[in-house]
């Protein structure tokens, strides 16, 4: 694929080829969020092109689409805005003491309530709960030290080896790569369970009985 997309702290990032027709850049731009669903609805886009100055053509057709099919906010120039301040989005979570947010990992503490969104770039770790209606999204995987009863979207965009975890595993709705599952039955009870790509197919598993990293031969960076 010619266009790549990914989670950012503010919103989602676009990385395109300028040299490829409009016509690819929009067909492909369109694949990739329409898996988004709703998460793309009031986001803001970044267009990174490699060039300071994108064809205004091209970023004015794109931006326009996005706009109109999946109802993203604002569409920028990563270059012309990488040095200017992002706002902070609204959220009733703070980043945890001792947490980070450095490109690895961000680790926030509180509860993700409905209409909320949250995303990292790389990992993402809740202390708390994501709320039926509240969103999660993540380049890594995704852990929920607490309730998951809303949407999580790991692994953007092609990273099928990602992992969504919870010690109360009962989303609305989950994604890894392409790859989505929605309507799943409730545990009997809370367990730590965790969803990943098997076949092409999302599966939930018990995290303790399976012990997915436990025959890894040695530690290894996710």
């Amino acid at each position: 694929m010619t266009v790549k997309l990914r989670g950012t702290r503010h919103g989602f990032a676009l990385t395109l080829d300028p040299t490829v027709s409009y016509e690819v850049i929009e067909k492909e731009a369109g694949d990739l969020f329409l898996n988004l669903r709703q998460l793309a609805k009031g986001a803001n886009v970044s267009l990174d092109t490699g060039l300071a100055d994108i064809p205004p053509d091209l970023f004015m057709k794109l931006g326009e689409f996005l706009k109109n099919r999946f109802g993203v906010q604002d569409v920028f120039n990563k270059i012309k805005a990488e040095n200017k301040p992002a706002p902070e989005p609204h959220l009733d979570i703070q980043e945890a003491p001792g947490g980070c947010d450095m490109g690895e990992m961000k680790m926030m503490a509180g509860r993700v309530r409905s209409g909320q969104r949250v995303s990292a770039e790389n990992h993402l770790v809740i202390l708390g709960d994501v709320n039926p209606g509240g969103e999660v999204f993540a380049g890594g995987d995704i852990l929920v030290l607490g309730s998951l009863l809303g949407t999580a979207i790991a692994g953007q965009s092609d990273r099928e080896s990602a992992i969504i975890l919870a010690l109360d595993f009962r989303p609305t709705q989950v994604q890894i790569a392409g790859v989505v599952a929605a309507g799943m039955a409730s545990s009997t009870g809370k367990k730590i369970e965790f969803a990943y790509v098997e076949n092409g197919a999302i599966v939930v598993d018990n995290y303790v009985t399976a012990n997915p990293f436990g025959k890894l031969p040695m530690l290894e960076e996710r």
